[in-house]
């Protein structure tokens, strides 16, 4: 809440012993360098002197403070939802040899065997085609290509570290290690000529805690 908010400002401010506590566990936030962190948001927010500083507050208006850009929109064009098709024979074969020209995926790098490759409709030029690139202890990722719809040309490879695909957008998510108390994870969404990075975040260091601490983003959006 926001008064849990400003609490948690405040003593990370000063010099405090701050806990978050559940039932079973207790941990620890480190105060070191915060105040010098949150004095830096100040100064480059040019609220410095003002009421709404987090350190070095005063009496002047907000006036001068830096307004927060708005969210990129992206525009996501109406899909047939088609599901995906399974490439098998010797489509899946000549598939295969225009992906590997592509390069970029350890498993057609190596000639692994694949096992799957799907496609995915994008409308009437473009065709989205998805293949398990990679398989470690507790992630994997599939690769995403661009490509025409006679899938005889690659435009792009947008991820090789992809986990799904569902309605014009590329999600991406993996775990820390294997306990799963950190994440990272993005997002690209497709606007009818190329997909765009719609979002990117982690959760923080990896401390035990189930799922992590909080989301931190790099990249957000809204998709429309």
């Amino acid at each position: 809440s926001e008064k849990q908010s400003m609490a948690l400002v405040e003593s990370l401010a000063g010099d405090s012993k701050i806990l978050f506590k559940s039932e079973e566990r207790h941990w620890q936030l480190s105060d070191q360098g915060a105040a010098a962190v949150l004095l830096k948001v100040d100064e480059f927010q040019k609220r410095l002197g003002t009421k709404g500083a987090f350190i070095n507050k005063g009496s002047l208006n907000e006036s001068k403070v830096l307004k927060a850009k708005p969210l990129p929109i992206i525009k996501r064009p109406n899909l047939p939802f088609d599901g995906h098709v399974e490439i098998l024979g010797d489509q899946k074969d000549q598939l295969l040899n225009v992906l590997k020209d592509s390069r970029g995926c350890l498993m057609l790098d190596e000639s692994e065997e694949i096992d799957n490759i799907y496609v995915h409709s994008l409308g009437e030029q473009y065709t989205l085609v998805s293949s398990l690139c990679w398989r470690a202890a507790y992630n994997a990722g599939n690769g995403f290509w661009l490509m025409n719809k006679s899938l005889s040309k690659v435009y792009k490879m947008i991820t090789d570290s992809g986990e799904s695909y569902s309605e014009g957008i590329i999600y991406e998510s993996h775990k820390g290690r294997g306990i799963g108390d950190c994440w990272s994870g993005k997002s690209w969404a497709w606007n009818g000529l190329d997909f765009i990075t719609a979002e990117e975040y982690s959760t923080g260091l990896c401390k035990g805690m189930p799922g992590g601490a909080w989301v931190l983003p790099t990249i957000v959006s809204e998709i429309e």
